[in-house]
């Protein structure tokens, strides 16, 4: 059976959309799925220091897409679990060289090879969306509670529900209760109502998450937590609509 490709999205930059692309990828890679997280932020690739293999990238989605080696030769093994893996772009300038027929040509390739892909997403609308969306069977948004990046995540669903066949989900990422309490900002209601996608779950902000995103270790690969558990239940939602 060919591998599935969820693409996770966000309206701007800051809203934790890699953190969340690693995280959902470790999270199907213990069940036993294997996984590959595609890193599609191309000129500003973060997903390698996520996950710590920052040091062992040695070709790129572009080497692969321009045939400079095949794309087994560039996708790295991750030390988390033995069914994660990780195919990292490049640094700069480059994206003009990359067409939609590329991304559909190399993904349809490697559905052979894995249970899951996961596209980490640029953030905002133009090319590099579109290049995301190219082979993608469904799109997370990634927002946080702040009036900004919802009407940011807003306008990218619209897009979604425009020029896209897939299913279509949102997340609430970095939440902040007593924010949300004190009436500083919307509440899960509120954004809910603004969304025609489906709420996968709400992530509060935490600085283990944040500390882990710094030293490159998923924090689900610490199991048995309470964040671990609602990793668990957002990817439950996402594999039903599958």
């Amino acid at each position: 059976m060919k591998g599935k490709v969820i693409t996770i999205l966000s309206g701007k930059g800051g809203t934790g959309k890699t953190t969340i692309a690693s995280n959902l990828g470790l999270t199907l890679a213990v069940r036993g799925h294997k996984t590959l997280l595609v890193d599609m932020n191309m000129g500003q690739r973060s997903l390698d220091l996520v996950l710590g293999v920052q040091d062992m990238a040695i070709y790129d989605i572009r080497d692969v897409i321009l045939r400079t080696c095949l794309p087994e030769t560039a996708v790295l093994e991750t030390e988390y679990s033995e069914h994660l893996f990780m195919l990292p772009t490049f640094q700069g300038e480059g994206i003009d060289e990359i067409r939609e027929d590329d991304i559909r040509i190399l993904i349809s390739y490697l559905r052979d090879y894995y249970e899951y892909i996961i596209l980490d997403g640029g953030p905002g609308m133009g090319k590099a969306l579109s290049l995301a969306l190219a082979e993608a069977d469904a799109a997370v948004i990634v927002t946080t509670p702040d009036y900004v990046a919802v009407r940011e995540a807003e306008s990218l669903e619209n897009h979604l529900i425009r020029h896209f066949d897939g299913g279509r989900h949102y997340l609430l990422n970095r939440m902040f209760p007593e924010l949300e309490r004190s009436g500083c900002e919307p509440t899960v209601a509120e954004i809910d109502q603004r969304f025609r996608c489906e709420l996968l779950g709400t992530i509060t902000e935490d600085m283990n998450i944040r500390a882990s995103f710094g030293i490159g270790v998923p924090i689900v690969g610490k199991r048995n937590t309470y964040i671990a558990e609602n990793f668990d239940r957002i990817t439950d939602r996402l594999l039903e609509d599958l």
